[in-house]
């Protein structure tokens, strides 16, 4: 039953998504983020995701982070967060210069970043010249 609730939420959302209306509760993957148009983004919607960290350089600010469905730029700046870090990412929707981006509820800028464990790299993608933008 649980499975069915989450498919049936999970449907609703990518359709208000696909639709351009806001009226989701909490985005809860990358593809879903990555979905939103810049107008959307910046309505700072909810995110919650749990992934790794597959990069982070928290003097620049800058942290990259995957789940199963794709990366996005999360801005957090906590030196206790190592790259392949298995983390819970707290955060609302907002636009960076390359789509959409993770940073904090609320209006400041730092997403939180909590470290559940050493995660599972994700699995390499070979692509060619043409497919990288």
């Amino acid at each position: 039953m649980l499975v069915a609730v989450l498919a049936i939420e999970l449907c609703f959302n990518e359709a208000c998504l696909a639709n351009g209306t806001t009226n989701v509760a909490e985005i809860r993957s990358v593809r879903q983020l990555q979905a939103l148009s810049p107008e959307q983004a910046r309505g700072q919607i909810p995110v919650r995701l749990r992934g790794v960290v597959t990069f982070h350089e928290p003097t620049w600010f800058q942290s990259f982070f995957q789940d199963p469905t794709g990366g996005i730029y999360v801005m957090n700046y906590d030196p206790s967060v190592r790259a392949g870090d298995e983390v819970e990412v707290e955060g609302s929707s907002s636009v960076g210069s390359a789509g959409s981006v993770i940073v904090a509820r609320g209006g400041t800028n730092q997403a939180r970043l909590r470290v559940l464990g050493k995660g599972s790299w994700p699995e390499a993608k070979l692509v060619t010249a043409e497919e990288v933008r």
